[in-house]
């Protein structure tokens, strides 16, 4: 199974230029999370997601928050994605905030995984006006 999701990683950097970056504490080298830009298929959709997650000694630090603006800057700016979805169970209130921090808009609740989720999307164009991007 590691195996296999090692694979599908390293193709989604040869196919798409993007993927998933392994983060790790400067000051004791433990490991973080991981954070990065994945393509997915949603509700017959093809979509740039992004996700991340960290281990929980380092939630409620803005480390979640830092590691995805680097990533959509690098998104959005330089790969020049039109838009980026992101999505958490519906009781995650926490992923919820640093998407909003983010200046993702909610578009919609549903099922993902057979679990009810909220899903949020950042464009390219929202981007640029809340950053000073020149387009």
């Amino acid at each position: 199974m590691v195996d296999r999701a090692l694979r599908w990683n390293l193709d989604l950097w040869d196919r798409h230029g993007f993927g998933i970056w392994v983060f790790f504490s400067r000051e004791t080298s433990e490991f973080v999370g991981r954070a990065g830009l994945r393509r997915v298929e949603l509700d017959g959709q093809h979509e740039t997601e992004l996700a991340y997650a960290l281990m929980p000694d380092y939630w409620s630090q803005g480390l979640a928050t830092e590691m995805s603006r680097e990533i959509l800057r690098a998104g959005l700016e330089d790969l020049r994605l039109s838009s980026v979805l992101c999505y958490t169970l519906t009781t995650n209130q926490a992923s919820q905030n640093v998407m909003q921090k983010l200046g993702f808009t909610f578009e919609r609740t549903g099922d993902h995984a057979d679990l009810p989720h909220v899903f949020y999307r950042l464009t390219r164009e929202a981007w640029a006006a809340s950053h000073d991007v020149t387009r």
